[in-house]
């Protein structure tokens, strides 16, 4: 169970040379998820079902913030570089796919974050006021200052006023949802003493 999240770690921060001119996925994540499937074989072979399923539990979402977090270890990343990690995460998505017999959904949140590279920090933080975060404040700022290190975005300070709104911006969502919340929530409780009031029986006087 650790050993396989050990050599997770060993290869996907694995820094590595690619060729742009392939449309493969990069060679560690072929070699782990050669790693990957050696294991699910012979742990299928000598362990219960039940035992191989715990192996490899979670390993979507672990393998999911491993890519994300790589990002801020990049020094820039262009529209080849998007797509390279896009296939990154689907060749790893397969290959668990095919041993956990279930969609592993945390790859898709991976791809989702890589996709936001195509973007630019404008972008990014309208989404967010449409739809709502969908990352962390720490994966939107690593993002933030990839983007800034990879379009040779001007001044320092450029990166920073976009970090600030999107500190604001994630402040006003967190006081929407909980006002959202705690209405639901009173307007609930008032519904529940309305019927109790109902049931009450009117008594004659």
């Amino acid at each position: 169970h650790l050993e396989v999240r050990v050599q997770c770690f060993h290869y996907l921060l694995a820094q590595s040379e690619y060729n742009k001119e392939t449309h493969e996925p990069d060679p560690k994540v072929l070699e782990l998820s050669r790693v990957l499937a050696n294991v699910d074989e012979a742990m299928t072979s000598s362990l219960h079902p039940r035992k191989c399923k715990y192996i490899f539990e979670g390993l979507g979402h672990l393998i999911a913030k491993i890519l994300i977090s790589s990002s801020q270890y990049m020094t820039n990343i262009d529209d080849t570089g998007i797509q390279r990690m896009c296939r990154n995460v689907f060749a790893l998505q397969q290959t668990l796919t095919n041993i956990t017999m279930t969609r592993e959904v945390a790859l898709d949140h991976a791809r989702h974050y890589f996709e936001l590279f195509f973007l630019t920090p404008e972008e990014i933080l309208n989404g967010i006021v449409e739809k709502g975060p969908e990352f962390s404040e720490l994966e939107y700022m690593n993002a933030f200052q990839l983007l800034y290190r990879s379009k040779g975005m001007k001044g320092a300070d450029t990166v920073s006023r976009y970090m600030e709104r999107l500190c604001d911006i994630l402040g006003e969502v967190s006081t929407s949802t909980r006002k959202h919340i705690m209405s639901d929530t009173i307007k609930s409780v008032c519904d529940k003493v309305k019927s109790k009031l109902c049931d009450v029986p009117v008594q004659d006087f």
